[in-house]
């Protein structure tokens, strides 16, 4: 059985000069739209770290269910050896209009993986 996921405050990018970036939470997507647009897709690009620290992104297919994403792979792949020993991720849809970036833990088993917490979310409509 999962346990709820605690639904962490948005936060806003880094602001950049010269990019158009929302400056504080006022103009950030809500939680709804988070869900929505993890419920509709079906790829998501998931990144993690080597034993090295090099970073590893990858496109997955999954399912949001839950508020977590829940993605399945052979341990021999790159991106789930890398979980198994750390598991900090970051996932984000490849839409670069509607920007929905969430960082996290994931658990799971040699071959199944979810959420188990939200570190954080960044959403802003561009």
């Amino acid at each position: 059985m999962l346990n709820q996921v605690v639904i962490p405050t948005p936060i806003p990018a880094r602001k950049v000069p010269g990019y158009q970036m929302p400056e504080d939470t006022n103009n950030l997507l809500s939680w709804t739209f988070v869900a929505e647009q993890m419920t509709n897709a079906h790829v998501y690009w998931l990144s993690t770290l080597y034993a090295d620290g090099r970073p590893h992104v990858t496109p997955l297919w999954g399912l949001w269910y839950k508020n977590r994403i829940h993605f399945d792979g052979n341990p021999k792949t790159g991106w789930l050896g890398n979980l198994l020993r750390t598991p900090q991720v970051a996932v984000h849809l490849p839409d670069g209009d509607k920007v929905v970036i969430i960082e996290g833990l994931a658990r799971g088993d040699e071959a199944r993986w979810w959420w188990t917490r939200m570190i954080s979310y960044r959403i802003q409509s561009v």
